[in-house]
C-alpha cells in the first residue's frame, strides 16, 4: 500500500492509501498577533503630549479570556493607554481583533524606552511591542 500526501489544508496534510484516511497532523492555533511590533513617538513642538499610536491585537486562536495589556519597563510611566481610543477588553473571542491606542509625553530630553506587554490568563501566546518615544528637545 502506498501512502500519497493528498494536500496541505490549514496547517494539516492528510494521508491517503486506496481513499482511506491514515491520519492528519495539524499546526497549532497562531493565538494573539499584533501589529505593528514596534512603536515609535515624538513630541511635536511646544505639545507635552504625542497624537495616540494604535497598536491591533488579533486572536486567530480560540477565544481567549483574561486578556491583559499593560506598559512596562524603565519609561513605563512615559508612555500611557489611551482609553478614548482603545477598544479592547479582557476578552477577545476566536476570530476577533481590536485596538489599543498609547500616547507618550516625558518632560526628559532624551530618548526613552519601554514595552507594550500583551498576554492572556496562561501567557501561552503573549506578545510584545517595543516602545520609543523622544523627549523634549533643548
Amino acid at each position: 500500500m502506498k501512502a500519497v500526501i493528498k494536500g496541505l489544508l490549514m496547517g494539516a496534510v492528510l494521508l491517503i492509501a486506496s481513499g482511506v484516511m491514515l491520519g492528519s497532523a495539524s499546526a497549532a492555533p497562531a493565538g494573539l498577533q499584533v501589529s505593528p511590533h514596534k512603536l515609535n513617538f515624538q513630541l511635536p513642538s511646544g505639545r507635552p503630549i504625542s497624537q495616540p499610536l494604535m497598536v491591533k491585537i488579533s486572536n486567530s486562536g480560540p477565544a481567549i479570556t483574561g486578556l491583559s495589556i499593560q506598559v512596562s519597563g524603565r519609561a513605563s510611566g512615559d508612555f500611557q493607554k489611551d482609553l478614548s481610543h482603545s477598544d479592547c477588553t479582557t476578552d477577545l473571542g476566536a476570530g476577533a481583533s481590536c485596538m489599543v491606542a498609547l500616547t507618550f509625553t516625558t518632560t526628559s530630553h532624551k530618548l526613552l524606552f519601554a514595552v507594550l506587554a500583551i498576554g492572556d490568563s496562561t501567557n501561552s501566546s503573549a506578545k510584545a511591542v517595543k516602545l520609543s518615544g523622544l523627549g523634549l528637545l533643548k
